[in-house]
């Protein structure tokens, strides 16, 4: 699967980024990120399932100290969101006082984070940040605060790199858009 056009059921995807293209994206984002938190011990919570190959490479690039958490929500089948948030695994450690920054593959809606954010209001951290690989801005139907951003994209469905197609083609090393 290293062809520029791939095949998936019915449907045609164009490489939109390249594993090159990535390693460079992760690489601007870390230097923003290590000088935002220089000297400070944060907790990283990495959004499940898609958000665990862009959280594992870039927490290679951090600089400073940092513990990592996960959580996962559910909110879609196929090609759409069903508007419904569930929370499969919480997190379960103490956050209070905290800097804490929330990993995700994509943004798309913004209706998860809106979710998660309002769940940790009640958590007393000392900061708080949301960093996305992925955003598309033209999608977002809640106001977000994303202080970090790798790349924004159009509104178009994508795959690899960590995001899927009904469970499959995370492991792609390159990110795939649907024609």
């Amino acid at each position: 699967m290293g062809s520029d056009i791939i095949r998936v059921e019915n449907m045609e995807f164009k490489i939109l980024l390249s594993e090159a293209a990535i390693e460079d994206i992760l690489k601007k984002l870390a230097d923003r990120i290590n000088k935002a938190y220089a000297g400070k011990t944060v907790d990283i919570v990495i959004v499940l399932k898609g958000g665990y190959v862009f959280g594992a490479d870039l927490c290679k690039l951090l600089t400073f100290e940092h513990r990592i958490h996960f959580v996962k929500f559910t909110s879609y089948e196929g090609l759409k969101s069903t508007n419904v948030i569930r929370n499969d695994v919480q997190l379960t450690e103490d956050i209070e006082n905290k800097h804490v920054l929330i990993l995700e593959d994509i943004i798309d809606t913004g209706q998860t984070m809106d979710h998660f954010l309002k769940q940790l209001e009640t958590e007393n951290v000392a900061s708080k940040a949301l960093c996305t690989f992925l955003l598309k801005p033209e999608s977002l139907t809640v106001d977000l605060d994303v202080e970090f951003v790798g790349c924004e994209i159009d509104d178009a469905f994508v795959i690899g790199y960590g995001m899927d197609y009904n469970e499959l083609y995370r492991s792609l090393s390159s990110i795939y858009q649907k024609i």
